[in-house]
């Protein structure tokens, strides 16, 4: 009878040792993933922060934009507003490459050898 509850006694701590590294492995790799998610997740807000930033700082720099003069104006010189809609949003200019289309980004291209 001793020997049988000696046996039960080891296994017991044998188990409570498993357990207590078992939690503790389980404990760090939560920690890991909470603190890698955090991260993963602080990254694209701090870039539009520093972008944000950027821009207000570029816009108290700035002159007042053409735009805003014709609306104050507009009852006095109809024409004005036309020209200021047209300078407002510029066309693409014809300097720039039109991007590729899936299938033609996904074809590898011929490179002269």
């Amino acid at each position: 009878m001793k020997r049988e509850v000696r046996e039960r006694i080891k296994i017991y701590i044998r188990n409570k040792r498993i357990q207590k590294r078992f939690f503790a492995v389980l404990s760090v790799l939560s920690l890991v993933v909470a603190l890698g998610t955090f991260y993963a997740l602080s990254i694209p807000a701090l870039t539009l922060d520093d972008e944000a930033a950027v821009g207000i700082s570029e816009s108290a720099e700035a002159s007042p934009s053409p735009s805003a003069a014709p609306s104050a104006q507009a009852s006095a010189n109809p024409e004005m507003i036309d020209e200021a809609e047209s300078t407002a949003s510029p066309a693409p200019s014809s300097s720039q490459a039109p991007e590729p289309t899936p299938e033609e980004s996904a074809q590898p291209s011929a490179s002269p050898s």
